[in-house]
């Protein structure tokens, strides 16, 4: 039997390669998998897709030869997770059943408002100074590869502002919630629990809005033992 996968969708403008790291954090015969959307990154040579439902589609069929005979679990950040999510919904509707999903600073669907804050509208320098707001990084080099991501990120920004889920659905798979202890959303991480059967409890680590890259260790462990319990 194959080893336990963990497909990794990640945040808004990010790109596997910023998750490829995480694979040596994992017991040996676990593998880690970060998916590129179709039109970033390792896909650039493909045409983006316009709505998030497209995305969720796309991914869907990027995972279906993948999936293994065993375990395997999703994860996502930030936007990332909200795609997670309506992958799983999506799989599981296949008869795929995740072991696991790991929505990681995800806004759950009850607490997403529609007619929120348009990032994505900003003036540039505005737009890239939220970007940096998130991020324990320096600023300096950091401002000008944002600038020249910029239009994707919009895009994606826009995307996911449009998302309209489901309050209703009610996953079989387990889900676990991840927050850096510092960022807003943490308090109302625990609204995933509304929609799973068998939720696991939220997991606050040290940092803000990118809290993993500071504690990857202790994420990759927790990841390790919900996959292996």
């Amino acid at each position: 039997m194959d080893g336990p996968v963990v497909f990794c969708f990640p945040h808004a403008g990010g790109g596997s390669h910023q998750y490829l790291s995480w694979q040596s954090e994992f017991p040996d015969g676990m593998r880690w998998v970060a998916i590129d959307r179709a039109g970033r990154y390792s896909r650039s040579g493909e045409l983006p897709k316009e709505r998030f439902e497209h995305l969720v589609k796309d991914l869907v069929e990027q995972l279906l030869p993948e999936i293994p005979k065993g375990q395997f679990a999703l994860f996502g950040h930030s936007m990332g997770g909200a795609l997670a999510f309506e992958v799983t919904r999506e799989l599981e509707s296949r008869g795929f059943a995740p072991t696991c999903l790991f929505v990681s600073s995800t806004v759950a669907p009850p607490d997403r408002d529609e007619h929120g804050f348009r990032f994505f509208d900003m003036e540039d320098e505005q737009f890239i100074d939220h970007l940096l707001s998130l991020s324990d990084e320096g600023e300096s080099s950091n401002r000008e590869v944002l600038r020249a991501f910029l239009p994707d990120i919009r895009d994606e920004y826009r995307q996911y502002h449009r998302y309209n889920p489901d309050r209703n659905v009610i996953l079989e798979t387990p889900i676990v919630a991840l927050c850096g202890a510092d960022e807003p959303i943490c308090a109302s991480m625990v609204n995933w629990k509304s929609f799973t059967s068998a939720f696991q409890g939220v997991f606050q680590f040290s940092g803000g809005h990118f809290y993993w890259k500071k504690n990857l260790i202790e994420v990759a462990a927790l990841i390790s033992k919900y996959l292996n319990s």
